[in-house]
């Protein structure tokens, strides 16, 4: 953490603490054992906690803490569960808004089934971090908001480490489609394929990408015709203005 810093211009902040928790990735790493890990992730928390007091005091500063005990889903339960609740107990703020506690519960390597990591999930404030070892990142990050969680932590077009974390960009274009609203706009989704390709110096997204892809709406003779008249139904045929249109969206083949 910065310390030094002028605090002041930052009316919310969130501190963030990871810790290596589960025995297969903790032990090897560190040979602590589970009490031990306890006890480090409580004195981590209480230093953020006195450091971040003192901020607050003489800057106003509010902090939100968030903590993520890495490789969550090959954690034993039971085990997750007391680390969290000393770490929630060392924090002590624990109320509504800003005062919510924010756990992280990364995935870091996808091993087991969608709803396997869904199942692993406990409301605070919970934010999932996918990743697509097994190709379902999208469908754990789904089925992980369905059980409770607040926020999904990814990259655009599924950028990461290994295979990559949840594409952000497929996850938010499926809210849309199913009438919910992620909070981001990708209207304009050339321009977004055009910044990531050149920030990450990595090729062009694929073809037959979700969304973002060069093939993602072009389609064969049949299909097409229907496509096109839906539009012209929509737009023309119906005289109705695109205000009044939008308003409840209906053409073959586009969902969104």
């Amino acid at each position: 953490m910065t310390y030094d810093c002028k605090m002041q211009t930052w009316p919310l902040i969130t501190c963030t603490t990871r810790q290596v928790v589960s025995s297969a990735q903790s032990f090897p790493a560190t040979r602590k054992s589970k009490e031990e890990t306890i006890k480090l992730a409580v004195k981590h928390t209480e230093i953020v906690r006195r450091l971040t007091d003192e901020c607050t005091a003489t800057h106003g500063t509010v902090f939100r803490y968030e903590y993520s005990p890495e490789m969550f889903s090959q954690t034993e339960p039971e085990f997750e569960l007391e680390v969290c609740e000393a770490v929630k107990t060392a924090w002590g703020r624990t109320g509504p808004g800003d005062e919510r506690k924010i756990f992280d519960l990364p995935a870091t390597v996808e091993i087991g089934l969608s709803n396997h990591f869904a199942d692993l999930s406990e409301k605070i404030i919970i934010r999932l971090h996918p990743h697509n070892d097994r190709g379902t990142s999208i469908a754990a990050a789904e089925l992980g908001m369905l059980a409770g969680a607040d926020r999904i932590e990814g990259c655009l077009f599924g950028n990461g480490e290994r295979t990559g974390t949840v594409n952000l960009v497929n996850l938010a274009m499926n809210l849309y489609t199913q009438g919910i609203s992620p909070g981001v706009d990708f209207s304009h989704i050339q321009a977004v394929v055009d910044v990531v390709t050149a920030c990450n110096d990595l090729p062009s997204v694929h073809q037959r990408h979700p969304y973002g892809g060069e093939f993602a709406f072009t389609t064969r003779r049949s299909p097409s015709v229907i496509w096109r008249k839906g539009v012209y139904a929509y737009y023309g045929q119906s005289k109705k203005g695109h205000e009044e249109a939008e308003k409840h969206w209906d053409i073959p083949y586009l969902p969104t």
